[in-house]
């Protein structure tokens, strides 16, 4: 560790004074000095959400997080994940537009031991690394702002693990996704750390009428829905779209709403072998979406000659 710390790092791991109200050398009256209460019994507590803040978990995720340009109001870390860290930490200090000398609206790092970390947060943070910051507002995807040529629509996913696998798988097929309201918060911790930070720079927009964003996205993509419906039409049989396109998926509960399956342009489903008719909503995404895209590039491969 340097000698000489940058003024917006606090180290409190040396710290000596009597209050363990928290931890050894991390009172209480350091939580608040610091703006630490948003991580206390995380476990236990997604209200943070609802507040507007999110909470980052592990070293790649906060590194993608620092990288993104989102406002980032406290990271806290063990030394030696700060020295991991550095590199992105002082870039991103020396682009924050937050106000330093304002202790309520500034960008800090705080040190802490790996057992304070867990008593600050209420279990351990394996990784070392853990912060929160301000829920970014970003512009909805609509046919006046166009999302990318493939698109990922969920309507009423619940599960925070499945669809963080589902942003991560989206990103790198280079996909946007957009989510129903009644959908969980991609904001969500565990939504987060599983998309391994995607959710920071991929587009992931929430829209509040979600058959009315499919009737108006009509306009400039093909809609397909999954469905276990008559009717549906194999993936393997299925035409590459010639248009932009959005692929549908409901949860694995309910499916799509039967008026969301009315508005596609085509109805398609995952031909199975096994004993279960359906896959699990992620793997679907991943198996559907890569189809489509290699379909795609090879019929426009195919055209080019």
């Amino acid at each position: 560790m340097a000698a000489t710390l940058p003024s917006y790092v606090y180290d409190l791991t040396s710290s000596k004074r009597a209050s363990v109200d928290v931890a050894p050398g991390v009172s209480n009256d350091d939580v608040s000095a610091h703006n630490l209460s948003v991580l206390r019994s995380l476990k236990a507590n997604d209200a943070h959400v609802k507040e507007g803040q999110f909470v980052c978990e592990g070293l790649e995720n906060n590194r993608v997080m620092l990288e993104s340009g989102v406002l980032v109001r406290r990271l806290v870390c063990k030394p030696a994940t700060y020295e991991l860290l550095q590199g992105s930490i002082a870039k991103y200090a020396t682009s924050c537009t937050l106000n330093s000398s304002d202790n309520n609206n500034s960008f800090r790092v705080v040190l802490l031991t790996a057992s304070q970390l867990t008593a600050l947060c209420g279990f351990p943070i394996t990784r070392g690394v853990i912060s929160y910051g301000d829920i970014p507002s970003r512009p909805c995807l609509t046919p006046a702002n166009p999302p990318a040529q493939c698109v990922i629509a969920l309507q009423k996913i619940s599960d925070t693990a499945n669809l963080g696998g589902i942003i991560r798988t989206a990103a790198n097929l280079g996909f946007d996704v957009v989510l129903s309201e009644d959908s969980c918060s991609p904001w969500y911790r565990k939504c987060i750390r599983v998309s391994m930070g995607e959710v920071f720079r991929n587009n992931v927009d929430r829209v509040p009428d979600f058959s009315k964003w499919i009737t108006d996205i009509k306009s400039t993509h093909d809609v397909l829905a999954t469905s276990l419906q008559e009717g549906c039409v194999d993936l393997s049989s299925l035409k590459p779209p010639k248009r932009p396109f959005v692929i549908v998926f409901g949860n694995e509960g309910d499916g799509l709403s039967q008026d969301v399956v009315d508005l596609a342009h085509e109805k398609v489903r995952i031909e199975s072998v096994g004993q279960v008719d359906s896959f699990n909503v992620g793997v679907s995404v991943g198996i559907v979406g890569y189809w489509l895209k290699m379909q795609a590039a090879v019929a426009a491969a195919a055209h080019k000659t």
